[in-house]
């Protein structure tokens, strides 16, 4: 109803298959557009995934 985003929040599933370098640069893309967008990524959840992400 014409309100402007200030916060987010992210849910996540992650494989073991994905490696540590691979999440960093995710979630350095989220904090770029968080950026660019003018929001804070205030919190969210992560799970195990069977595949991928």
């Amino acid at each position: 109803m014409n309100a402007t985003p200030t916060q987010i929040t992210m849910s996540i599933g992650i494989s073991n298959r994905i490696s540590l370098e691979a999440l960093d640069e995710f979630y350095e893309g989220v904090y770029a557009a968080c950026e660019a967008y003018g929001v804070d990524l205030v919190g969210g959840d992560t799970a195990s995934s069977q595949r991928g992400l």
